[in-house]
């Protein structure tokens, strides 16, 4: 979203582990941690963490 946050069914989260958690606990897992800089996956496969450090390599994520 414009603000940072990301969507996931309806709801706002400020963090890619928050959205991650509630989408797991949302189809059923009771897991109560997730790390959602690596759990959210492209098609091609990378994750999150992945283009973050892709970006910041590359100069583009420096302020």
């Amino acid at each position: 979203m414009d603000n940072g946050a990301l969507q996931v069914l309806g709801r706002s989260f400020s963090s890619p582990s928050y959205a991650a958690l509630f989408s797991i606990q949302d189809a059923g897992s009771s897991r109560s941690t997730v790390n959602g800089w690596t759990a959210w996956k492209l098609e091609n496969g990378s994750s999150l963490a992945d283009i973050r450090d892709s970006l910041l390599s590359d100069g583009n994520g420096q302020t």
